[in-house]
């Protein structure tokens, strides 16, 4: 995937990441549960985003993909401990979209280790 379609993946996925973290900032759900639907949303957006741009060429692997999710969902917890602390700490809130789009970005170009090699 090139650098180009990865920062159209990674836009659209902050768009949406914005989206979501808005909505449910209309919610009256716990933060634990909104970081993670927000964080989990993210990455789903993104990695559709890189299919469509890719035009479906590559193959698509589900463990990878579920890898990832659970990874994007302990990121979802660890942000929401860093948000409650830091709103102890400071009497204010960081919004969700922020740190779920720096998750996704780093990610999305941290090189990716080739699928089935081992060594």
């Amino acid at each position: 995937m090139t650098t180009r379609q990865r920062v159209l993946a990674a836009f659209v996925a902050g768009t949406c990441s914005y989206a979501i973290a808005a909505l449910l900032g209309r919610t009256h759900l716990h933060l634990v549960a909104r970081a993670v639907i927000v964080f989990a949303l993210t990455k789903t957006a993104g990695d559709i985003m890189e299919a469509l741009a890719r035009g479906f060429s590559g193959l698509i692997f589900y463990e990878d993909f579920l890898r990832e999710l659970l990874v994007f969902v302990f990121l979802g917890l660890v942000a929401a401990g860093a948000i409650t602390a830091g709103r102890l700490w400071t009497g204010t809130e960081v919004g969700l979209a922020l740190p779920a789009i720096g998750a996704y970005a780093f990610m999305a170009f941290v090189p990716r280790k080739p699928r089935g090699a081992r060594e």
